[in-house]
């Protein structure tokens, strides 16, 4: 520190006040710059931290509500099975919905369906878990005919084993003796289908008209749902993107 004094008298000594004083102030500014840097440097931090905090806090509010509008969702469409089976005098009554999976090498997804709601009466055993994301490419044929048609109605499975004999396998292994196939049509693009059928136990056959007209309503409320749900998650990722964009890069 002396050595510093007597360098700084020097300097005053030797070219006066105000030199010394500009060295004073220049020798001070890597130091301030340094300072200033840190307490930025701390500062953003502190805000990034907080930012990211409520960016999780609102994920797992968004993943709460998520699992809380699936869950209201299942109540609602197993009541609306239910009705549709009454209805009908279906001894199964389930509801297919279609889901992404990851992509193959090239980049195309792989693409599949779930039992997402089922009801079954005492001549029918439950399938929900045997069709858990199967790969659509197994009933591509059907699932291709389904959508330009929008229905499928099946009086006895013995009249498509020859155009869907995957098909054909899988009702043949449930029992199934006639059904009904709708589509369900979601804002952008197909979304699933309602699957409601007889048994060989029951020995009944859909009644086709009927059948269809109330299918069309059951699938129009099942769609309405879904839609629903899909237009509230659209709706909270762009408020999302709207939020944190300013500070994303």
């Amino acid at each position: 520190m002396n050595e510093v004094l007597k360098f700084l008298t020097y300097v005053m000594n030797t070219f006066g006040y105000w030199p010394a004083t500009a060295f004073l102030i220049l020798s001070f500014v890597p130091l301030l710059s340094l300072v200033y840097v840190s307490f930025i440097k701390t500062s953003f931090g502190k805000v990034l931290d907080q930012k990211f905090s409520e960016k999780i806090e609102e994920e797992k509010a968004i993943h709460k509500e998520g699992n809380r509008l699936r869950k209201q969702f299942t109540k609602n469409v197993h009541e609306i099975l239910d009705e549709l089976a009454e209805q009908t005098e279906a001894d199964r009554a389930v509801v297919f919905e279609f889901s992404n999976g990851t992509s193959n090498l090239v980049g195309l997804p792989f693409l599949f369906m779930s039992v997402a709601a089922e009801v079954v009466t005492h001549m029918a055993t439950s399938v929900s878990t045997n069709y858990q994301r199967m790969n659509i490419s197994i009933a591509a044929s059907f699932l291709t005919s389904l959508e330009e048609e929008g229905l499928i109605y099946v009086k006895d499975i013995t009249e498509i084993q020859t155009e869907f004999p995957v098909l054909t396998h899988f009702l043949r292994k449930d029992d199934i003796k006639s059904a009904l196939f709708y589509l369900l049509q979601g804002v952008d693009e197909p979304i699933g289908f309602i699957a409601l059928s007889t048994t060989d136990a029951s020995g009944k056959i859909l009644n086709k008209d009927a059948a269809i007209l109330e299918t069309a309503k059951a699938a129009q409320k099942i769609s309405t749902l879904i839609n629903f749900n899909e237009l509230t998650k659209r709706s909270d990722e762009l408020k999302r993107k709207n939020k944190y964009k300013w500070w994303l890069w």
